[in-house]
């Protein structure tokens, strides 16, 4: 008899959802009283689908999260740190006690620095500035955590060590949206749990041989990829993921669909 195998599921976010007018206008409707803006409907957009998909960790945001951290850092002007970066912290507590209501589970997907595209004007060199930076983001995550965010996935399109460095954590997961193997590599020195799509696996596989790999997930997986995946980890540290660029409901559901794995 075939046996079937359920893998936990988990997101790392989504672009930017459209906000067509008619839904915006009823979405409106639903805040009256309790305030909000365009960014706090898309992080809600983006992860109501999850939740109603049954995602098991299911992730609001993306890297359209720029908006509110650019908004909430005054020493940042035109795409230019011009000042010491300082939080004005209210726009994101609401976004995490939000994010926090719809679920205890549900974890924020933010930029990484790099992504921000930023010009130094203030700092001494480069290098201060990141820093200065990596640190900005720590307080930035802090606060959403105490409202209840149960963790971030930081989105990046390559790997840079001075990030990974100063922002790994047990709450914090890296996400490479260009999986190379020096990207990957990079990676694993920081972070054990990684993220793949299945072109990535046979690298994967190699580097296991010289990191400890720990959970593999596998986004947008198909029977073939699973199989390969569970021929050299065991099934206790696999899951399966994704990150929707578009028509995100039917992604969801079709990612819940995916996680099963018949032998």
């Amino acid at each position: 008899m075939a046996k079937k195998l359920f893998f936990p599921t988990r997101s790392f976010g989504s672009d930017s959802p459209q906000a067509g007018i008619t839904e915006l206008s009823e979405w409106v409707g639903t805040r009256s009283g309790k305030g909000g803006d365009l960014l706090l409907y898309r992080l809600e957009k983006t992860l109501i689908p999850q939740i109603e998909a049954g995602i098991g960790m299911p992730c609001a945001g993306g890297p359209f999260y720029d908006e509110r951290i650019l908004e909430c850092t005054p020493g940042i002007r035109e795409r230019k740190i011009a000042g010491e970066l300082w939080l004005e912290t209210g726009l994101v507590e609401g976004d995490g006690r939000i994010i926090r209501g719809h679920s205890s589970c549900a974890w924020c997907a933010i930029p990484a620095p790099s992504l921000l595209d930023l010009d130094n004007e203030y700092y001494s060199d480069d290098e201060d500035a990141l820093h200065a930076l990596c640190s900005h983001y720590q307080v930035i995550m802090r606060e959403m955590r105490d409202q209840g965010v149960a963790g971030h996935v930081i989105v990046a399109d390559g790997a840079v060590e001075e990030e990974i460095e100063r922002l790994s954590g047990k709450k914090t997961y890296f996400y490479i949206t260009r999986n190379e193997v020096d990207s990957l590599s990079t990676l694993l020195e920081y972070q054990r749990d990684v993220a793949v799509v299945p072109g990535d696996l046979d690298v994967l596989a190699g580097l296991s041989d010289e990191f400890r790999v720990g959970t593999v997930t596998l986004c947008e997986p198909d029977r073939d990829s699973l199989g390969r995946l569970l021929e050299w980890k065991d099934r206790d540290q696999v899951m399966a993921g994704g990150y929707c660029r578009e028509d995100c409901p039917g992604y969801w559901k079709r990612l819940v669909e995916s996680s099963v794995f018949t032998q």
